[in-house]
């Protein structure tokens, strides 16, 4: 969690309750929920990676009214469902104490826009007999114009992209090699890129690597990752990649690096995060990506991609453009839906 998301958090949890008027929808929301005029209210602060997805489960034998104070990632739409067959009344305010949206009797999913705050707050009667109440959050980020503007260079930070002829202190402890023998500098709609071939590994399907064998930068396990259905909630585990950088005294900065990769042939991109040394220089690659990014790019084993590095805080996953951005938001409401239902189905 940022700096700023923590000191968002705190602002929305020190303002007055009477700023939003709690107390009058403590009271209706109470009532929906247990016919009592007052009932215990459950807080909870929720931070939501920008354009990325949360799903809160809040328990307690006492609560009946719930209220989410939620710090979005960007001033972007959000989009909320609630697990309840019939259905159950939403208030959302913005940090100012103005309404943004209410619900009635809200059976799929609602957008709040809040174009003017990143600080919302959430009341919902818990319903009756019910033993938790689980809400499901989703950021939706407006596309941009195209994949080539999140093109941050080939150096940056003081990293550079490994690429043909550049010298690597960490590739020649490891295989001998003083300079980096693959990746050749490209140009497409004015932007610099490396471009070279590409594979994908780690997750279940990877038998190359061991049951236990973690990744060079945040030490996580490689068979464990990118696979389930929770890209959204967990974007970190699933779009990830592998690259044979320098890591001399730069390697808090390349956990922290963002590489932009694009498909030249059909235009797909994808931002993924590096989290392991590789591939090894005798595969003629220049990149490994996770399955699922491959598979975004739409690309197979030893297709050629374009790679440079992206603003750190762009959000990972398949990049959303204007060209795509009705079929986007039809897949966005047809997963909201089903992880509504399948949630639904566990209880």
């Amino acid at each position: 969690m940022t700096r700023l998301a923590v000191a968002l958090v705190l602002l929305v949890l020190a303002l007055p309750e009477d700023v939003h008027g709690a107390d009058r929808w403590t009271e209706r929301l109470a009532h929906d929920a247990s016919g009592k005029r007052w009932a215990p209210v459950v807080r909870q602060a929720v931070v939501i990676p920008r354009c990325g997805a949360t799903r809160v489960a809040v328990e307690g034998p006492r609560a009946q009214v719930v209220r989410l104070d939620v710090v979005l990632g960007s001033r972007s739409d959000l989009r909320l469902a609630v697990d309840e067959p019939g259905g159950t009344r939403v208030v959302v305010f913005d940090d100012r104490g103005r309404r943004l949206a209410m619900a009635a009797r809200l059976r799929t999913a609602l957008t709040v826009t809040s174009a003017r705050s990143r600080a919302l707050r959430l009341y919902l009667p818990r319903p009756r007999g019910a033993p938790r109440v689980t809400v499901h959050l989703a950021e939706r980020c407006v596309p941009i114009a195209s994949a080539l503007d999140l093109n941050a260079g080939i150096d940056r930070g003081g990293l550079a992209l490994p690429r043909a002829g550049v010298e690597n202190d960490t590739l020649r402890r490891t295989l001998g090699h003083d300079e980096e023998p693959f990746g050749k500098i490209e140009t497409l709609g004015g932007k610099t890129f490396v471009s070279g071939k590409v594979s994908w590994f780690g997750g279940p399907e990877d038998k190359s690597i061991g049951p236990k064998e973690t990744g060079a930068l945040a030490g996580e396990r490689l068979r464990e990752m990118a696979h389930g259905d929770d890209a959204r909630e967990r974007p970190h585990w699933f779009w990830y990649a592998a690259m044979r950088f320098d890591s001399r005294g730069h390697r808090k900065a390349w956990a922290n690096a963002r590489l932009l990769v694009v498909n030249p042939k059909n235009g797909r991109a994808v931002v993924v995060r590096p989290n392991d040394w590789g591939p090894h220089t005798r595969t003629g690659r220049i990149l490994d990506l996770s399955r699922p990014a491959l598979g975004a790019l739409l690309a197979k084993t030893d297709d050629t991609v374009l790679v440079s590095f992206a603003p750190e805080d762009t959000p990972l996953g398949p990049v959303r453009t204007r060209r795509h951005r009705a079929s986007a938001e039809q897949r966005d409401e047809r997963g909201l839906e089903t992880q509504h239902r399948r949630s639904r189905s566990r209880r």
